[in-house]
């Protein structure tokens, strides 16, 4: 998904559990780190640049999320 696009569901009540975020685009001279707050694990260590936060298959859901741009 880009610009702001919809990703997910609506309405059926589902939890996010993990999340891979990258910054895209020609003039763009950076990237991005994140960390994710997950149920019944707390924070987790920082990723970037379209890396797996959270957890997959766990049915654990993100409770928070730590977003931040770096310079490369």
């Amino acid at each position: 998904m880009t610009n702001g696009t919809f990703a997910g569901t609506k309405g059926k009540g589902l939890r996010l559990e993990g999340i891979k975020i990258r910054v895209n685009g020609d003039d763009l001279n950076g990237g991005v780190e994140y960390s994710t707050h997950v149920q019944n694990l707390g924070w987790q260590t920082w990723v970037k640049d379209n890396a797996m936060a959270g957890t997959k298959g766990k049915s654990l859901r993100l409770e928070g999320i730590q977003i931040r741009l770096i310079k490369k």
